[in-house]
């Protein structure tokens, strides 16, 4: 059946206070939308074409053009059955067809973005005969409801204006003023400052489940999450804090405590942690703040919204006169052969010179250094040669020295190594001058070993059995309750002061067993910095160390007896360390295993330190 186009919905105080008929009825809660109010039934035939039911209510504009127009609502009276075309996206759509419907399909979608009588209504991808279907939804009944509600789902809060992370000496947040969107509510959101203006919140997290939020005055330095509860950070590292500000028109902003880490890089690298429900679904991420454990003051990163685009007006575009030194080497846009003046950092690219030629004369106080480009690469070298071959050369391999052999770097200088080979080579020795009382170090640290070796100098009970381990080589034997006091150990020169040594030992397994076995040992140990006294003896019990069933005898394992921390350890500090074999609660192993020596894994950032006595 078809429907009358409502065009005037005035009515008498009787008519308001009558029932409506069916027909009006359909006029009051018409939109002026058009699409699909009931979606119609769609077959699959199995041969690549589909059948469209006559069960469908569609709104249709009488004319392309739909401007100041109230849609027609009419009954699909006749369904149609549509051939698809294979490998390609079909849109099935209803034409108003002058007030009698039909349905047709199309592989352009764009006619329904110019012409209002023409509504999809399934978008089908054929693969042969198989059909993946998608409906439109009755998106013809409460359109800006359902815009609405998709918008708020998706996008929830959004930033207008403001917003902007900062912080401050003693660890002070500040969350600039702005405004917010929640759909099409403008919400005015107040500057919120730690301890000043609005209230500072802190979620943690405490067996998994998040406390309370907890009112503070500051974020602190002193925590990290790992990722099931708030735990002291260890000295040195980096966490993040994240930030979100209450969208309501509230004053309160809240954070959270990301993972730790060795360096800020990392920190700030880490993914958002998982939320407290308020976060997620009533509140603006707007950051976050890296800082390291104990630190007064961190770095804040505020989020990215996006850059706002603001054109203006270029002219003179073929002369450039309105460009500073343009005259000077400058000529229609390329710099041409005449010296110039360059201030900045400045990149050259697909230049080549036979090396006679400066490129860039007085790069720096020495008038006789020159920025080169050749065949060689880049380079910058002091002094014209016959062949100019006296310079630093950056090539796509390597960083070479050509001729000298010492590469100077001054105190803001940073050397970058090709970021493909990681390689500087030299074909004579390179020495790198790093200046009086200077060292290298190593942004990230590195791990190495330091020894505690174990000597066996007598017999008798408890102590390790010398016995034959292979061959001529033989090893200590440890029995339960056999001990050794290790050799000391100073903290190296290029240790990084107060981080964990990692106690482990290497194993060598005697004979095999069929079932899983188990070893257990006691470290004790005492430490001290130069000229101050011995720490209190610590024992740390390593708990059960696996042996897998299965091991062929004569295996070597390294196992992981536990760490420590000399907190306000420096280089030459020394430690002394005695190891115990302790009895296992799971099955020990059928024979007594060899240990040789007590290790402990590391942290270096240098070759050495730059004194005797302190790094």
């Amino acid at each position: 059946m078809k429907l009358k186009q409502v065009t005037d919905v005035t009515k008498t105080a009787s008519e308001i206070n009558s029932t409506p008929t069916a027909t009006e009825t359909n006029a009051l809660v018409l939109n002026k939308s058009a699409g699909i109010v009931t979606l119609p039934s769609i077959t699959n035939n199995n041969n690549g074409s589909v059948t469209i039911g006559t069960n469908g209510i569609i709104a249709y504009f009488p004319t392309a053009d739909a401007k100041e127009q109230n849609p027609i609502r009419l009954l699909a009276t006749t369904g149609a059955t549509l051939t698809l075309t294979n490998n390609a996206t079909n849109y099935v759509y209803s034409d108003y067809n002058a007030g009698s419907p039909i349905f047709l399909v199309t592989l352009n979608p764009n006619d329904f973005l110019v012409d209002g009588r023409k509504v999809p209504v399934y978008r089908v991808v054929r693969e042969n005969n198989t059909l993946h279907i998608l409906n439109y939804d009755e998106y013809g009944v409460a359109l800006s409801n359902k815009a609405y509600f998709k918008d708020v789902a998706l996008h929830s809060f959004e930033r207008l204006t403001g917003l902007v992370l900062s912080t401050a000496a003693t660890r002070i947040s500040t969350i600039s003023a702005g405004k917010v969107y929640f759909g099409v509510t403008l919400v005015d959101v107040n500057e919120n400052k730690a301890g000043v203006s609005g209230l500072l919140f802190e979620y943690y997290l405490t067996g998994g489940n998040w406390n309370p939020r907890r009112l503070v005055t500051s974020y602190d330095s002193n925590y990290y999450s790992n990722g099931t509860d708030r735990v002291v950070l260890d000295n040195n590292k980096w966490v993040s804090k994240y930030f979100w500000i209450c969208a309501d028109g509230g004053e309160g902003a809240y954070f959270i405590h990301g993972n730790q880490y060795n360096t800020q890089a990392e920190a700030l690298a880490e993914p958002i942690p998982s939320l407290p429900p308020l976060l997620s679904s009533h509140a603006l991420f707007v950051g976050k703040i890296v800082i390291q454990k104990g630190a007064t003051n961190g770095v804040a990163y505020t989020r990215e919204w996006g850059a706002v685009l603001q054109n203006s007006v270029a002219t003179s575009h073929n002369s450039l006169t309105n460009i500073d030194q343009a005259g000077v080497g400058i000529l229609n846009g390329h710099i041409s052969d005449q010296t110039q003046l360059l201030v900045g950092q400045k990149s050259f690219k697909g230049s080549t010179n036979d090396g006679s030629t400066a490129i860039i004369a007085g790069l720096d106080s020495d008038t006789n250094t020159v920025f080169h480009v050749d065949t060689n690469g880049i380079g910058i070298f002091n002094g014209i040669g016959a062949n100019n071959t006296n310079y630093l050369s950056l090539s796509n391999t390597a960083i070479v020295p050509s001729v000298n052999n010492t590469l100077t770097l001054g105190s803001n200088t940073n050397l970058f190594v090709n970021t493909y080979t990681k390689a500087v080579s030299s074909d004579v020795d390179l020495t790198i001058n790093t200046g009086t009382n200077k060292t290298l170090i190593l942004a990230q640290p590195v791990w190495v070993d330091l020894d505690f070796p174990i000597i066996v100098r007598t017999t008798g009970p408890n102590v390790p059995e010398l016995t034959t381990m292979i061959g001529n080589i033989t090893a200590p034997l440890w029995e339960v309750n056999d001990y050794n006091v290790c050799e000391g150990q100073e903290s190296p020169h290029f240790w990084v002061e107060g981080t964990p040594f990692s106690w482990h030992i290497h194993l060598v397994t005697n004979g095999l067993d069929t079932s899983d076995r188990y070893v257990r040992f006691e470290v004790e140990y005492s430490w001290a910095n130069d000229l101050t006294v011995l720490s209190t003896p610590i024992t740390l019990d390593s708990t059960d160390l696996l042996i897998p069933a299965n091991t062929p005898s004569k295996t070597m394992l390294r196992l992981n007896l536990g760490s420590f921390t000399p907190t306000g350890g420096k280089i030459g500090s020394h430690t002394w360390a005695r190891l115990k074999r302790i009895s296992s609660v799971g099955a020990a192993p059928s024979n007594s295993p060899w240990i040789t020596m007590l290790q402990a894994h590391i942290q270096i950032d240098g070759i050495g330190s730059r004194f005797i006595s302190s790094k």
